[in-house]
């Protein structure tokens, strides 16, 4: 049986294991536990390029084809059509992946955690090992540092030759390179673990493979490792339901390396809201929103109130799309302008201080187009990912943002009003959601900026994002450095189709 592979990568601790024994749950699928696959291509390949024999052979063919059945050898014994093979550096291997597999278009899941929940995991692990036991992890802080305690585990752990630190290196060799970028599909441990139906649905639709009925109460781990190697037992255990684990640990300790998670690409200084961050004693909510935002005192990390698909739009669309947009570059566009708007007339004015975008010309031609565009998108992906119908949306605006082009944060639904002395939130258009699609991604900056939640979603050629268009969602592009940004743009109001 010729079969079809997928890879898994990402961080220690962060899910790995546990998604794996998910996915094996499906029939069609093999999650392997960690391994040596990847080695012994890299290891088979250096010999080959570095002994007389493979350097003087005149069968330079002979290393693609011995290479190109290694993964199916390896995992002959498996009877399932499709498998996951699972390695730390498969994200640094995309090009390996291309040549070994033949895949032009392939597919790595890579799960991530929070670096201070890595290490309360890790140190969590290590203390409910039996007195008198060794691991590799305190064998090798001993060495370094002569002395085994938890601060010298969590500086092994971060050190070059630390296993979450070597993962890290790995996984941001794909993450900067933006051609192998696009192959990557990552996912958070928090929010598998609170959601973990839609998080491994999005899985699937990234394998592009319909997901099965999979059980999330009664998980087991078929493909257990051997633990005794690493000399932690438990290490690879999966618990039977899935949910989050917390750890009572140092936090001081294990929060020195907050801030390290580069896939998250924290908000630049310049993107801090100054007028516009929520002061309760300035502020107040006076809308009702059609779409129920998060509360406000839930934990920071917003990505699973943000509906992201990547490609929604084929490379090819994207391509002839950047193609018009180039050749079609309007007016600069305008932003609500508070001071002469009032609740029937709303007034736009170009503030470059605020915004400098253009618009794209765009024909009736491919208007007709772009409506098929956005019918596709709020059908397929918007209404059930935010379980609303979408009653109607404005006409989507094809945006170019050249070198220098940025929007600071702002709501797309709602304003700031004067009312007397104080502040307040108000609906200024009828938007309850907010659609953006990105057209290319050849560019530096320009990245899409939520900074009251401390995240951003670079920029992928074909990827559609979705979000509420209150201020809760308060969002902007950050400063093109160089290049030209693309995107397409829309609103929804599904106020009436709530209310009937």
């Amino acid at each position: 049986m010729m079969k079809r592979f997928h890879f898994l990568s990402g961080l220690p601790r962060s899910g790995s294991t546990l998604l794996s024994a998910i996915l094996n749950q499906d029939e069609r699928v093999y999650a392997s536990a960690n391994s040596p696959l990847l080695d012994m291509l890299y290891y088979h390949e250096q010999y080959w390029l570095q002994s007389e024999q493979g350097r003087a052979n005149p069968k330079p063919d002979s290393l693609t084809n011995v290479l190109r059945h290694m993964p199916h050898n390896f995992y002959e014994d498996v009877c399932r059509p499709v498998v996951i093979d699972k390695s730390r550096a498969w994200p640094n291997n995309v090009e390996r992946i291309r040549r070994v597999f033949g895949y032009d278009d392939p597919r790595i899941v890579c799960v991530t955690r929070s670096i201070p929940d890595i290490l309360a995991s890790f140190l969590k692990l290590i203390h409910d090992q039996p007195a008198g036991s060794t691991n590799f992890i305190d064998d090798t802080t001993m060495r370094m540092y002569g002395r085994v305690d938890d601060e010298a585990r969590c500086e092994y752990l971060m050190s070059d030759a630390g296993i979450v630190e070597l993962s890290m290196w790995a996984m941001r060799q794909g993450w900067d390179r933006s051609s192998d970028r696009r192959h990557l599909h990552v996912l958070e441990y928090d929010d598998l673990v609170a959601d973990p139906r839609r998080s491994v649905e999005r899985v699937y639709d990234f394998l592009g493979m319909d997901a099965p009925d999979l059980d999330f109460d009664n998980v087991t781990n078929p493909v257990e490792e051997r633990d005794e190697v690493y000399g932690l037992e438990g290490m690879h255990r999966v618990r039977q339901r899935v949910g989050r684990v917390e750890y009572e640990v140092d936090r001081d300790l294990v929060n020195r390396y907050n801030g390290r998670e580069f896939w998250r690409s924290r908000v630049s200084n310049v993107f801090k809201l100054s007028d516009y961050k929520r002061v309760d004693d300035q502020i107040t909510d006076s809308v009702t929103q059609a779409v129920t935002p998060p509360p406000r005192d839930v934990e920071p990390n917003m990505h699973r109130y943000i509906a992201i698909h990547s490609e929604f739009l084929s490379l090819e669309e994207c391509r002839a799309l950047v193609e018009y947009g180039k050749r079609n570059v309007g007016e600069t566009q305008g932003v609500f302008d508070p001071s002469k708007s009032t609740d029937k007339v709303i007034d736009f004015q170009v503030d470059e201080q605020t915004r400098n975008a253009q618009i794209v010309n765009v024909s009736e031609a491919l208007q007709a187009d772009l409506r098929s565009v956005l019918t596709r998108a709020v059908k397929s992906y918007i209404e059930p990912a935010f379980s609303k119908r979408v009653h109607s949306a404005e006409p989507v605006q094809f945006l170019r943002y050249g070198v220098g082009g940025f929007y600071k944060p702002h709501c797309d639904g709602e304003a700031l009003w004067r009312s007397g002395n104080r502040l307040e939130w108000r609906r200024n258009t009828d938007r309850d959601i907010s659609m953006v699609v990105f057209l290319n991604d050849d560019f530096a900056g320009g990245v899409l900026a939520f900074p009251e939640q401390g995240i951003v979603v670079p920029p992928r050629a074909g990827t559609l994002v979705a979000f509420p268009s209150s201020h809760h969602f308060m969002h902007g592009v950050t400063p093109v450095t160089s290049g030209e940004r693309f995107s397409l743009v829309s609103w929804m109001d599904v106020a009436k189709a709530a209310a009937s």
